[in-house]
């Protein structure tokens, strides 16, 4: 998170059993959980769209409607590449295939199994260089988002609380006047990469404004927030690195599995090197 007090509860950790504790001990009756986990504290809690146009370029005036421009340049031709594509009013949909694919969007990509968020948090990892996962009780912030909202838009969402009809998404997320705000939400129709990754997606209401900005003026003034916000500092070390991966291994949360196919299937034989010498074919170890 940015610089100055904390919103998440936070705890450092330097050995992967008690972190794996605690992540295990997060209440679960009336709580819904998101991880999401990174390879370098510092990198903090920023969408694609919020990388690119307001650290990479700077641009601060007009980010609205410079959204929309990507995402009617993405509508205009992704018919050349994909076949099946979503109904043009369906802009959540059209994020999610914009996520998918590597642009910039307001999405933030984030996961119900803490073990996924381990692996995000470990894949690229440097000894000595704090990794962290950040974790939000969704069901309370989808709670306290909805006091944020105009009276007519609170009423809305509480009929419809899995945002899955689009008229109601496209006038949260694209009002006139932005709602500062995070809302967590997913596509109707899940990629085969989400549905493996257990994944969904918190979207700040105000793209013109960090995604902490958004989740700030989300919890302000609610003194339980560090009930519902948690931040699992660590600090990495090569041996807590190889207890990482060898666990991870054993509940098959790897590349190959992560990242179905060949690709995959390369990249997580870095996480075998420990043991690598073990599979090799007598032949090959001979001299």
């Amino acid at each position: 998170m940015a610089r100055g007090k904390s919103i998440f509860r936070v705890r450092r950790f330097k050995s992967l059993t008690p972190l794996l504790r605690h992540l295990d001990a997060l209440p679960h009756a009336g709580h819904a959980w998101a991880f999401r986990g990174l390879s370098n504290v510092d990198y903090g809690l920023k969408t694609t769209f919020e990388r690119a146009a307001i650290e990479r370029f700077g641009l601060k005036k007009a980010v609205y409607e410079r959204e929309l421009g990507l995402l009617r340049k993405f509508r205009r031709h992704a018919h050349q590449f994909i076949q099946h594509l979503p109904e043009p009013e369906e802009r959540i949909e059209w994020l999610t295939l914009m996520q998918h694919y590597g642009a910039p969007t307001r999405l933030l990509d984030w996961t119900y199994s803490h073990h996924v968020a381990l692996y995000f948090a470990v894949r690229d990892a440097r000894a000595g260089t704090p990794s962290a996962i950040w974790a939000i009780d969704t069901q309370w912030l989808a709670d306290v988002a909805i006091a944020t909202l105009p009276v007519d838009l609170q009423v809305q969402f509480v009929l419809d609380r899995n945002m899955k009809q689009h008229e109601l998404s496209n006038e949260v997320l694209w009002r006139a006047t932005p709602v500062k705000c995070v809302l967590p939400l997913n596509s109707f129709n899940l990629n085969a990469r989400q549905s493996v990754q257990q994944g969904l997606f918190l979207a700040p209401g105000d793209v013109g404004v960090s995604f902490e900005a958004n989740l700030r003026a989300t919890v302000r003034g609610r003194r339980e927030r560090q009930n519902h916000l948690r931040c699992f500092i660590i600090e990495t070390s090569r041996p807590f690195l190889r207890r990482a991966f060898e666990h991870l291994n054993r509940v098959n949360v790897t590349s190959a599995s992560m990242f179905p196919g060949l690709e995959g299937f390369a990249e997580h034989l870095s996480s075998l090197l420990p043991h690598a010498k073990a599979l090799a074919i007598d032949e090959w170890e001979r001299p």
